[in-house]
């Protein structure tokens, strides 16, 4: 393990949003620091919790740990959420996750259907839904 050569990471990172009821997001990219706990490392698997992700530094109104978890030989990383409101009484238009990818194609099984997107112009490379993803692959 560990002598992959994959070149640039599709993935550059994940966040969590809130935004509130005028239109104002607040994101976990400036709610300082989480902490990384490994659970597991063995031959067989890696297992990471990443907790205290929050929306707001200031004003808290969700925080989450996310596990991420990884088994020898996979071509998947298996992606659990777990999170709570903080601060209860805030109305909001969204709480979100935004993944910023830099692949060619990206394809997502949801529950009701399956969205490919390839060589999509800068800031038109996104989709909503409110069906469960399944399954995300970013070539």
């Amino acid at each position: 393990p560990g002598r992959g050569s994959y070149g640039t990471n599709v993935l550059a990172g994940g966040t969590l949003e809130f935004e509130d009821e005028i239109g104002i997001v607040h994101s976990s990219v400036f709610a300082g620091p989480a902490t990384a706990t490994v659970n597991t490392s063995s031959p067989g698997v890696a297992s990471v919790d990443i907790s205290g992700i929050r929306d707001s530094s200031s004003s808290t109104v969700v925080e989450e740990t996310w596990t991420l978890t990884l088994a020898t030989g996979s071509r998947s990383l298996a992606l659990a959420v777990h999170g709570h409101v903080v601060r209860s009484g805030v109305v909001a238009k969204a709480i979100r996750h935004t993944f910023l990818f830099h692949p060619r194609s990206l394809y997502a099984l949801f529950d009701r259907g399956v969205v490919q997107m390839m060589g999509q112009e800068r800031g038109r490379g996104y989709y909503f839904s409110r069906d469960g993803l399944a399954r995300l692959y970013a070539l």
